[in-house]
């Protein structure tokens, strides 16, 4: 391709983007170090300090009925009401991520009432001014034998696609660059070949997926 940079600057996308190098206040976060804290995700982050979080990493309610031991909380909303909930929360999530910071959002469409939420929870984040940076295909191999491949049985009327996988939307603050001390990344050469590569194949739930 000719001219690249110049063709690439002029479709708009964010690879140009200025890097910033703010510095992140990071005054009274002290007290949430190190803490595992059981809330309301809307009311907890908003004792979080402005531009103090380097990652997010979160996987929102499913929204379609599940019942929590101990927990009265609906997990049946109407979807309007459901993503204008969720929009609250982004907001606070983009205001205590530190410039660069990323956020991580592990979702999968709900094939039940046929929402893509994880296209439409990325489109809210967007609204928000973070930066889209990729997306990670989950393979989990965790086939729900409860639904069958077809809406009807043995009928093409209506089929239902087998959803093995989830997505994990990455997402970065005003700029791609995380600026920090290079001297103590604490990654090999092979580790890292390996993480930057899309598709994950590891079982559900596991303390590796958080480490990557």
């Amino acid at each position: 391709v000719k001219n690249r940079e110049a063709k690439e600057k002029a479709r708009g996308g964010t690879k140009f983007q200025k890097e910033v190098f703010a510095v992140a206040q990071v005054n009274g976060i002290e007290k949430f170090a190190d803490k595992i804290i059981c809330g309301d995700s809307g009311e907890v982050l908003r004792k979080i300090p402005t531009g103090s979080i380097d990652i997010i990493i979160t996987s929102p309610p499913y929204n379609f009925g599940l019942e929590y031991k101990n927990d009265e909380k609906n997990d049946a909303i109407h979807w309007d009401e459901y993503f204008k909930k969720i929009d609250i929360i982004w907001k606070e999530c983009v205001r205590v991520l530190k410039p660069g910071g990323r956020l991580c959002l592990n979702v999968q469409p709900l094939f039940s009432d046929y929402i893509p939420t994880h296209h439409l929870m990325s489109k809210q984040l967007l609204n928000h001014g973070l930066i889209w940076k990729g997306e990670i295909l989950w393979e989990k191999n965790n086939y729900n034998c409860k639904y069958t491949a077809w809406g009807s049985w043995k009928s093409p009327s209506m089929p239902y696609l087998k959803y093995t996988w989830e997505f994990v939307e990455v997402f970065s603050k005003d700029t791609h660059k995380k600026v920090g001390d290079s001297s103590r990344a604490d990654i090999t050469g092979d580790e890292f070949k390996k993480w930057v590569y899309a598709k994950w194949s590891i079982a559900p739930v596991p303390t590796i997926v958080p480490e990557r």
